[in-house]
């Protein structure tokens, strides 16, 4: 008898260890499929963050462009102005026959 309750002693302990091994097994299953989300979830402002990124980049050397253009544009307004005022004072110096 003593025999049958050692074995009926470790085929408790053999359940109770299965039954514990199976909660570790669910519970570890849970924060890999938990860390895998945030993972994802990580991912997604990661990818958005490098979207903005690259339009304030774009935004810049736009704004860049922008910036060369007015300055041809003052630069040519000026050399346009200086050109007529040379034209400009040929005419005043310049004597007419009466």
């Amino acid at each position: 008898m003593a025999m049958t309750q050692e074995l009926a002693s470790q085929d408790e302990k053999l359940l109770l260890m299965e039954s514990s091994l199976k909660a570790s097994q669910e519970q570890l299953t849970e924060q890999i499929a938990e860390t895998f989300r945030q993972g994802e979830n990580s991912r997604k402002p990661q990818a958005e963050l490098k979207t903005v990124t690259e339009r304030i980049i774009a935004s810049e050397e736009e704004k860049n462009d922008y910036k060369i253009f007015y300055v041809i544009i003052c630069y040519n307004f000026i050399a346009r102005g200086m050109k007529e005022k040379r034209n400009d004072a040929g005419n005043y110096f310049k004597v007419t026959p009466t």
